[in-house]
């Protein structure tokens, strides 16, 4: 158990490292944390557009949660929670078609409707 432990330790450090980098490169005007344990990065998107963005990717093949799934009242629409426990080409290929979708996103954006407390 201690050996299995150790290389999925590794793994997940190589997998947050390597996903930290690409988002980075991509795109540089999100904040990805530094994540010290579990699954997966809280990546600040800079502006209230995580459920459009879980919806634009769809349409290239990514399925990603955006931020209010975790929250209520509208929370966390400023965030996207993307995992870091796959293949290193599965994650290019999610940061692609999140490129992908974040180019929509650019092209074509969606009001921002607001809370949904503002209205409730």
């Amino acid at each position: 158990m201690p050996a299995i432990l150790e290389r999925r330790s590794h793994e997940l450090r190589d997998g947050r490292d390597h996903l930290k980098a690409l988002l980075a490169a991509r795109f540089p005007d999100w904040t990805v944390p530094h994540v010290d344990g579990g699954l997966t990065a809280w990546v600040n998107l800079g502006r209230p557009v995580s459920s459009q963005l879980a919806l634009a990717a769809r349409n290239h093949g990514l399925l990603v949660p955006a931020g209010p799934r975790f929250g209520v009242d509208g929370a966390f629409e400023r965030f996207l929670r993307v995992p870091f426990c796959h293949s290193a080409v599965e994650m290019e290929r999610a940061v692609d078609a999140l490129g992908l979708a974040w180019g929509s996103l650019l092209r074509h954006p969606l009001p921002d409707t607001g809370y949904l407390a503002d209205v409730v």
